[in-house]
Protein backbone atom coordinates (compact mmCIF):
# COMPACT_ATOMS: atom_id res chain seq x y z
CA UNK A 1 0.00 0.00 0.00
CA UNK A 2 3.08 2.20 1.20
CA UNK A 3 4.75 1.66 -2.59
CA UNK A 4 1.40 2.41 -4.22
CA UNK A 5 0.70 5.63 -2.54
CA UNK A 6 4.72 6.74 -3.24
CA UNK A 7 4.37 5.74 -6.91
CA UNK A 8 0.86 7.35 -7.30
CA UNK A 9 2.52 10.41 -5.06
CA UNK A 10 5.75 10.68 -7.16
CA UNK A 11 3.62 10.41 -10.65
CA UNK A 12 1.60 13.81 -9.55
CA UNK A 13 4.39 15.36 -8.44
CA UNK A 14 6.20 14.78 -11.45
CA UNK A 15 3.26 16.11 -13.70
CA UNK A 16 2.58 18.87 -11.31
CA UNK A 17 6.61 20.52 -12.01
CA UNK A 18 6.25 19.85 -15.25
CA UNK A 19 3.12 22.17 -15.62
CA UNK A 20 4.79 24.80 -13.18
CA UNK A 21 7.73 24.88 -14.84
CA UNK A 22 5.99 25.65 -18.45
CA UNK A 23 3.25 27.95 -16.88
CA UNK A 24 6.49 30.16 -15.63
CA UNK A 25 8.59 29.78 -18.57
CA UNK A 26 5.45 31.16 -20.60
CA UNK A 27 4.58 33.72 -18.11
CA UNK A 28 8.05 35.25 -17.68
CA UNK A 29 8.35 35.42 -21.87
CA UNK A 30 4.85 36.96 -22.32
CA UNK A 31 3.57 34.51 -25.16
CA UNK A 32 0.05 35.00 -23.67
CA UNK A 33 0.42 38.71 -22.29
CA UNK A 34 2.66 40.96 -20.57
CA UNK A 35 5.14 39.03 -18.28
CA UNK A 36 3.62 39.48 -14.63
CA UNK A 37 6.78 38.46 -12.72
CA UNK A 38 7.46 35.09 -11.10
CA UNK A 39 5.91 36.27 -8.09
CA UNK A 40 2.28 37.79 -9.45
CA UNK A 41 2.93 34.12 -12.32
CA UNK A 42 2.46 31.78 -9.01
CA UNK A 43 -0.73 33.76 -7.66
CA UNK A 44 -2.71 32.92 -10.40
CA UNK A 45 -2.59 29.62 -10.10
CA UNK A 46 -2.40 28.15 -6.45
CA UNK A 47 -5.94 26.88 -6.21
CA UNK A 48 -4.79 24.29 -9.53
CA UNK A 49 -1.33 24.00 -9.01
CA UNK A 50 -0.20 25.07 -5.49
CA UNK A 51 -3.21 22.59 -4.08
CA UNK A 52 -2.38 19.83 -6.61
CA UNK A 53 1.41 19.68 -5.32
CA UNK A 54 0.74 19.96 -1.92
CA UNK A 55 -1.90 16.93 -1.87
CA UNK A 56 0.44 15.09 -4.05
CA UNK A 57 3.78 15.90 -2.23
CA UNK A 58 1.59 14.84 1.23
CA UNK A 59 1.00 11.63 -0.03
CA UNK A 60 4.81 11.13 -0.85
CA UNK A 61 5.58 12.86 2.47
CA UNK A 62 3.23 10.10 4.26
CA UNK A 63 4.46 7.42 2.14
CA UNK A 64 8.06 7.87 3.32
CA UNK A 65 7.02 8.31 6.99
CA UNK A 66 5.66 5.07 7.08
CA UNK A 67 8.41 3.39 4.79
CA UNK A 68 10.84 1.54 7.26
CA UNK A 69 14.25 2.10 6.60
CA UNK A 70 14.94 -0.58 3.92
CA UNK A 71 17.78 -1.02 1.65
CA UNK A 72 18.50 2.39 1.12
CA UNK A 73 18.63 3.87 4.16
CA UNK A 74 20.71 7.06 3.11
CA UNK A 75 17.90 8.40 1.06
CA UNK A 76 15.04 8.52 3.81
CA UNK A 77 15.97 11.39 5.34
CA UNK A 78 16.88 13.50 2.20
CA UNK A 79 13.09 12.08 0.73
CA UNK A 80 11.32 13.24 4.15
CA UNK A 81 13.58 16.75 3.76
CA UNK A 82 12.53 17.28 0.10
CA UNK A 83 9.03 16.47 0.30
CA UNK A 84 8.99 18.43 3.73
CA UNK A 85 10.61 21.36 1.54
CA UNK A 86 7.81 21.20 -0.76
CA UNK A 87 4.46 21.68 1.52
CA UNK A 88 5.86 24.75 3.20
CA UNK A 89 6.37 25.76 -0.07
CA UNK A 90 3.21 24.90 -1.19
CA UNK A 91 1.89 26.83 2.18
CA UNK A 92 3.83 30.01 1.50
CA UNK A 93 3.00 30.32 -1.98
CA UNK A 94 -0.88 30.23 -1.01
CA UNK A 95 -0.08 32.67 1.92
CA UNK A 96 1.94 34.88 -0.58
CA UNK A 97 -1.22 35.08 -3.26
CA UNK A 98 -3.61 36.44 -0.39
CA UNK A 99 -1.30 38.78 1.82
CA UNK A 100 1.44 39.56 -1.08
CA UNK A 101 1.78 44.17 -1.58
CA UNK A 102 4.15 45.43 -3.56
CA UNK A 103 3.85 48.92 -4.37
CA UNK A 104 6.65 51.77 -5.93
CA UNK A 105 6.89 55.60 -5.74
CA UNK A 106 8.97 57.76 -8.26
CA UNK A 107 10.77 60.72 -6.22
CA UNK A 108 13.36 63.40 -6.87
CA UNK A 109 15.50 64.77 -4.60
CA UNK A 110 13.83 67.03 -2.36
CA UNK A 111 10.20 65.45 -3.03
CA UNK A 112 7.40 63.60 -0.67
CA UNK A 113 5.18 61.12 -1.59
CA UNK A 114 3.05 59.20 0.58
CA UNK A 115 2.64 55.00 0.24
CA UNK A 116 -0.88 54.34 1.55
CA UNK A 117 -4.09 52.79 0.10
CA UNK A 118 -5.61 54.81 -2.71
CA UNK A 119 -2.47 56.84 -3.01
CA UNK A 120 -2.00 58.97 -6.34
CA UNK A 121 1.76 59.20 -6.01
CA UNK A 122 1.82 55.31 -6.36
CA UNK A 123 3.60 54.85 -9.33
CA UNK A 124 2.40 50.81 -9.20
CA UNK A 125 0.84 48.69 -6.69
CA UNK A 126 -0.49 44.98 -6.08
CA UNK A 127 -2.03 43.18 -3.40
CA UNK A 128 -3.62 40.60 -2.92
CA UNK A 129 -7.29 40.37 -1.17
CA UNK A 130 -5.87 40.26 2.57
CA UNK A 131 -2.95 42.46 2.14
CA UNK A 132 -2.29 44.96 4.52
CA UNK A 133 -0.73 48.20 2.91
CA UNK A 134 1.62 50.39 4.47
CA UNK A 135 0.81 53.79 6.03
CA UNK A 136 4.40 55.61 5.37
CA UNK A 137 5.46 58.64 3.95
CA UNK A 138 8.63 59.14 1.76
CA UNK A 139 10.45 62.06 1.47
CA UNK A 140 14.47 61.76 -1.08
CA UNK A 141 17.43 63.40 0.34
CA UNK A 142 19.96 62.66 -1.66
CA UNK A 143 20.51 60.02 -4.74
CA UNK A 144 23.69 58.62 -4.66
CA UNK A 145 25.71 59.05 -8.61
CA UNK A 146 24.74 55.83 -10.36
CA UNK A 147 26.89 56.58 -12.91
CA UNK A 148 30.49 56.52 -12.94
CA UNK A 149 32.71 59.68 -14.83
CA UNK A 150 32.34 57.92 -17.49
CA UNK A 151 29.03 57.53 -17.70
CA UNK A 152 28.82 53.58 -16.87
CA UNK A 153 25.87 52.61 -14.46
CA UNK A 154 27.50 51.98 -10.89
CA UNK A 155 26.97 47.94 -9.66
CA UNK A 156 25.21 49.62 -6.44
CA UNK A 157 22.81 52.78 -6.26
CA UNK A 158 21.84 53.92 -3.07
CA UNK A 159 19.65 57.04 -1.80
CA UNK A 160 19.16 58.70 1.58
CA UNK A 161 15.46 58.55 2.31
CA UNK A 162 13.20 59.81 5.41
CA UNK A 163 10.71 58.08 6.30
CA UNK A 164 7.45 58.92 8.23
CA UNK A 165 4.93 56.65 9.38
CA UNK A 166 3.22 56.46 13.44
CA UNK A 167 5.88 55.16 15.64
CA UNK A 168 8.22 58.13 13.79
CA UNK A 169 5.90 61.30 13.31
CA UNK A 170 9.09 63.18 12.98
CA UNK A 171 10.68 61.00 10.33
CA UNK A 172 13.94 58.80 10.63
CA UNK A 173 16.22 59.06 8.02
CA UNK A 174 17.85 55.76 6.31
CA UNK A 175 19.65 54.10 3.17
CA UNK A 176 18.30 52.42 0.86
CA UNK A 177 20.34 50.56 -1.84
CA UNK A 178 19.22 48.33 -4.98
CA UNK A 179 21.56 45.44 -3.96
CA UNK A 180 20.41 44.53 -0.45
CA UNK A 181 16.83 44.99 0.88
CA UNK A 182 15.90 47.18 4.02
CA UNK A 183 13.52 45.97 6.46
CA UNK A 184 11.53 48.74 7.60
CA UNK A 185 7.79 48.40 9.07
CA UNK A 186 7.34 45.49 7.49
CA UNK A 187 8.20 46.03 4.38
CA UNK A 188 11.44 45.28 2.29
CA UNK A 189 12.15 48.53 0.45
CA UNK A 190 15.21 48.42 -2.51
CA UNK A 191 16.13 51.09 -5.27
CA UNK A 192 14.72 50.01 -8.39
CA UNK A 193 15.18 52.38 -11.49
CA UNK A 194 16.83 55.89 -11.32
CA UNK A 195 17.42 58.68 -13.31
CA UNK A 196 17.67 62.62 -14.19
CA UNK A 197 14.52 64.78 -13.86
CA UNK A 198 15.67 68.34 -15.66
CA UNK A 199 13.62 71.47 -14.77
CA UNK A 200 11.91 72.87 -17.73
CA UNK A 201 10.31 76.54 -18.49
CA UNK A 202 7.83 76.86 -21.45
CA UNK A 203 7.88 80.96 -22.32
CA UNK A 204 5.75 82.72 -24.45
CA UNK A 205 7.16 85.80 -27.11
CA UNK A 206 7.08 88.33 -24.50
CA UNK A 207 9.26 86.06 -22.26
CA UNK A 208 6.22 85.63 -19.87
CA UNK A 209 6.65 81.48 -18.26
CA UNK A 210 3.67 79.83 -19.29
CA UNK A 211 4.87 76.37 -18.00
CA UNK A 212 7.14 74.82 -15.63
CA UNK A 213 8.27 72.03 -14.25
CA UNK A 214 10.28 68.98 -13.63
CA UNK A 215 9.91 66.01 -15.64
CA UNK A 216 10.91 62.98 -15.29
CA UNK A 217 13.07 61.44 -18.15
CA UNK A 218 14.27 57.87 -18.78
CA UNK A 219 17.64 59.18 -20.07
CA UNK A 220 19.99 56.81 -18.38
CA UNK A 221 23.04 55.62 -19.63
CA UNK A 222 23.70 59.41 -20.40
CA UNK A 223 22.89 59.84 -24.08
CA UNK A 224 20.07 57.67 -24.07
CA UNK A 225 16.98 59.72 -25.36
CA UNK A 226 13.01 60.77 -23.99
CA UNK A 227 10.48 63.18 -24.52
CA UNK A 228 7.92 64.79 -22.89
CA UNK A 229 5.19 67.42 -23.74
CA UNK A 230 3.89 70.73 -22.48
CA UNK A 231 0.09 70.47 -21.96
CA UNK A 232 -1.05 74.04 -23.41
CA UNK A 233 1.18 73.48 -26.75
CA UNK A 234 1.24 70.55 -29.60
CA UNK A 235 5.11 70.23 -29.50
CA UNK A 236 6.77 67.54 -28.61
CA UNK A 237 10.40 67.87 -26.47
CA UNK A 238 13.61 64.99 -27.01
CA UNK A 239 15.97 65.53 -24.59
CA UNK A 240 18.77 63.75 -24.21
CA UNK A 241 21.34 64.68 -20.63
CA UNK A 242 24.82 64.64 -20.29
CA UNK A 243 26.14 65.28 -16.76
CA UNK A 244 29.09 66.57 -18.33
CA UNK A 245 30.23 68.34 -21.95
CA UNK A 246 33.02 65.34 -22.11
CA UNK A 247 30.40 62.67 -22.53
CA UNK A 248 28.63 64.68 -25.41
CA UNK A 249 29.20 63.30 -28.69
CA UNK A 250 30.07 66.98 -30.10
CA UNK A 251 30.74 68.23 -33.74
CA UNK A 252 33.40 70.83 -34.32
CA UNK A 253 31.06 73.30 -35.22
CA UNK A 254 28.85 72.30 -32.06
CA UNK A 255 32.18 72.06 -29.91
CA UNK A 256 33.10 75.73 -31.45
CA UNK A 257 29.57 77.06 -30.13
CA UNK A 258 29.97 75.47 -27.02
CA UNK A 259 33.51 76.88 -26.08
CA UNK A 260 34.10 77.72 -22.52
CA UNK A 261 30.80 75.90 -21.41
CA UNK A 262 31.97 73.33 -18.75
CA UNK A 263 29.43 70.78 -17.04
CA UNK A 264 26.60 69.24 -17.71
CA UNK A 265 24.90 69.50 -21.20
CA UNK A 266 21.51 69.12 -23.20
CA UNK A 267 20.86 67.74 -26.43
CA UNK A 268 16.64 69.28 -27.40
CA UNK A 269 15.12 68.64 -30.27
CA UNK A 270 11.10 70.18 -30.63
CA UNK A 271 9.01 68.21 -32.92
CA UNK A 272 5.73 69.38 -34.07
CA UNK A 273 3.72 67.12 -36.01
CA UNK A 274 6.81 65.27 -37.85
CA UNK A 275 8.61 68.23 -38.25
CA UNK A 276 12.14 69.04 -36.68
CA UNK A 277 11.56 72.45 -35.63
CA UNK A 278 14.91 72.84 -34.05
CA UNK A 279 17.65 70.72 -33.19
CA UNK A 280 20.67 71.64 -30.64
CA UNK A 281 22.77 71.32 -27.73
CA UNK A 282 22.53 74.21 -24.87
CA UNK A 283 23.98 74.68 -21.51
CA UNK A 284 21.51 75.20 -17.94
CA UNK A 285 19.73 78.44 -18.57
CA UNK A 286 20.12 78.58 -22.41
CA UNK A 287 17.43 79.45 -24.50
CA UNK A 288 16.07 77.18 -27.21
CA UNK A 289 13.05 79.16 -29.48
CA UNK A 290 11.00 77.68 -31.53
CA UNK A 291 7.67 78.64 -33.45
CA UNK A 292 6.44 81.38 -30.89
CA UNK A 293 7.82 80.26 -27.79
CA UNK A 294 10.93 79.29 -26.06
CA UNK A 295 11.97 76.37 -23.69
CA UNK A 296 15.07 76.68 -21.13
CA UNK A 297 16.49 73.90 -19.06
CA UNK A 298 17.29 75.08 -15.16
CA UNK A 299 19.30 72.37 -13.34
CA UNK A 300 18.68 68.54 -13.10
CA UNK A 301 17.84 66.48 -10.20
CA UNK A 302 18.36 62.73 -9.87
CA UNK A 303 14.83 60.75 -9.56
CA UNK A 304 14.62 57.18 -7.57
CA UNK A 305 12.42 54.49 -7.79
CA UNK A 306 11.49 52.79 -4.28
CA UNK A 307 10.36 49.48 -4.62
CA UNK A 308 8.51 48.29 -1.18
CA UNK A 309 6.96 44.58 -1.18
CA UNK A 310 4.96 43.14 2.02
CA UNK A 311 4.91 39.45 1.93
CA UNK A 312 4.29 37.27 4.82
CA UNK A 313 4.34 33.71 2.94
CA UNK A 314 8.17 34.84 2.19
CA UNK A 315 8.45 33.28 5.80
CA UNK A 316 7.67 29.51 4.34
CA UNK A 317 9.15 30.01 1.11
CA UNK A 318 12.46 30.97 1.31
CA UNK A 319 13.05 28.19 3.92
CA UNK A 320 10.96 25.67 2.55
CA UNK A 321 12.77 26.40 -0.53
CA UNK A 322 16.05 25.72 1.39
CA UNK A 323 14.65 22.06 2.90
CA UNK A 324 13.40 20.85 -0.95
CA UNK A 325 17.20 21.87 -2.54
CA UNK A 326 19.31 20.89 0.83
CA UNK A 327 17.16 17.28 0.50
CA UNK A 328 17.39 17.29 -3.73
CA UNK A 329 21.42 17.63 -3.75
CA UNK A 330 21.55 15.03 -1.01
CA UNK A 331 19.41 12.54 -3.06
CA UNK A 332 21.20 13.02 -6.19
CA UNK A 333 24.39 12.94 -4.47
CA UNK A 334 23.88 9.87 -2.76
CA UNK A 335 22.63 8.44 -6.01
CA UNK A 336 25.69 9.42 -7.75
CA UNK A 337 27.59 7.56 -4.94
CA UNK A 338 26.10 4.36 -5.34
CA UNK A 339 26.18 4.35 -9.26
CA UNK A 340 30.02 5.03 -8.51
CA UNK A 341 30.09 2.52 -6.18
CA UNK A 342 28.10 -0.18 -8.51
CA UNK A 343 30.64 0.59 -11.84
CA UNK A 344 33.59 0.25 -9.33
CA UNK A 345 32.74 -2.86 -8.67
CA UNK A 346 31.65 -4.04 -12.07
CA UNK A 347 34.96 -3.25 -13.49
CA UNK A 348 37.00 -5.17 -11.04
CA UNK A 349 37.78 -8.46 -11.68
Amino acid sequence: MVKRIEAAGKILVQGAGWYSVAYLLMQGSGLFGPPPGVIRGMHQWPALAGILILATGACVLLAALLSRAGPKPALRVPRILLHSGVLVTCIGIMVSSVTRFEGSVILTEGQTGSVMKGSPDLAEAYSGMMAQWPEEKLVVLEVSPFFSETGKPLFQRKASVVFIDREHPAGRPVNVSSNMPRLLNGCLHTIGATGYSPLFQLFDKSGIVLDEGYVVLNVHPPGSEDYFRFPRIPHTVYARFYPDRSMAPLSPVEAEKLNGVTGPLYKVRVVRNLDIVTNMYIAPYDLVPFDAYALSVLDAKQWVEIRMVRDPGLTFLIPGLFMAIVGGLSIAIEKMRRRRERDGTAVDP
